[in-house]
């Protein structure tokens, strides 16, 4: 079923959000997962019609090419240009904001291979003193000596930035707990400071993409399962966008929003996506 806009012109470009949208996983950005009815084809019609996209993630945990190589294992059609991670944007922003660094970073290859990539000088948490900017990430071996390493860095004057602040996202067996904006919500409550986001539906995640894409936002059609992420984030661009109901939100949740934060369509899933794009099926 399809509510909203039908059939939204063309775009010159698709954000696509991967947990809740593309597939399901056990944890962040694709592990265990499960392809979602309709992911496979929605990317070939799309090639085929020459739009490119980019799918967009909140998780952290690997590289882009890592989670390229992932989800095209899966048969997701998939290049590793194709993929933008709040890691990537985060080593986009310091390197530009903070050359010299150096940063003190919580996570794994995820944010860190970007972060050396650009040649950003790294910290261990003894060298605390000395941070421009503290990245936190998905860590799962946050300790209490973390902690007190990050809290005194922001204090003293830090940036504080976050790969995401969500509290769940969407998985096989229901939401899944948001690991990297509870960690900054800890050193927000001790220092004051408030995280910059890194990923959706911050204004750096979508520059990056538009970047990438070289469209206008008007042009690009933003897909996702979240209101509050990459919903918003599109709206507030001035993307068209489109909620799929297989994730976070539901058709109840949109209809309590205001006229202006609704999203331009709902579908119930991936699979109606090249319906209301007007997208030629494949030739079988």
């Amino acid at each position: 079923m399809i509510a909203g806009e039908f059939p939204m012109p063309a775009p010159r470009g698709l954000l696509l959000d991967v947990d809740g949208c593309l597939v399901l996983a056990d944890k962040p950005g694709g592990e265990g997962d499960q392809v979602l009815p309709g992911a496979i084809d929605l990317l070939e019609r799309a090639r085929a019609a020459g739009i490119p996209y980019l799918l967009v993630t909140n998780a952290s945990t690997l590289t882009p090419e890592a989670y390229a190589d992932r989800l095209r294992a899966m048969g997701l059609p998939v290049e590793r240009s194709e993929v933008v991670t709040p890691g990537l944007v985060a080593a986009n922003l310091i390197a530009d904001q903070y050359p010299s660094g150096p940063v003190l970073v919580f996570g794994g290859s995820g944010v860190v291979d970007p972060l050396r990539e650009r040649g950003i000088r790294l910290l261990e948490v003894e060298e605390h003193e000395q941070a421009d900017a503290v990245l936190v990430s998905f860590d799962l071996e946050f300790t209490a000596r973390k902690l007190d390493a990050a809290c005194r860095a922001v204090a003293r004057g830090a940036a504080l930035l976050v790969t995401s602040d969500s509290r769940w996202f969407a998985g096989r067996h229901g939401r899944q707990v948001g690991v990297a904006g509870a960690i900054a919500a800890g050193i927000t409550h001790v220092t004051g400071v408030s995280a910059s986001v890194m990923g959706k539906p911050s204004r750096f995640a979508m520059s990056e993409v538009v970047r990438r894409l070289d469209v206008d936002p008007s042009d690009l059609v933003v897909v996702g399962d979240d209101l509050a992420l990459e919903l918003r984030m599109g709206r507030q661009a001035g993307s068209r966008t489109v909620l799929v109901l297989t994730g976070m939100s539901t058709r109840d949740d949109a209809g309590r929003l205001a006229a202006s934060g609704r999203p331009g369509a709902i579908i119930d899933g991936i699979w109606d996506l090249g319906a209301l794009l007007g997208l030629a099926p494949l030739a079988p």
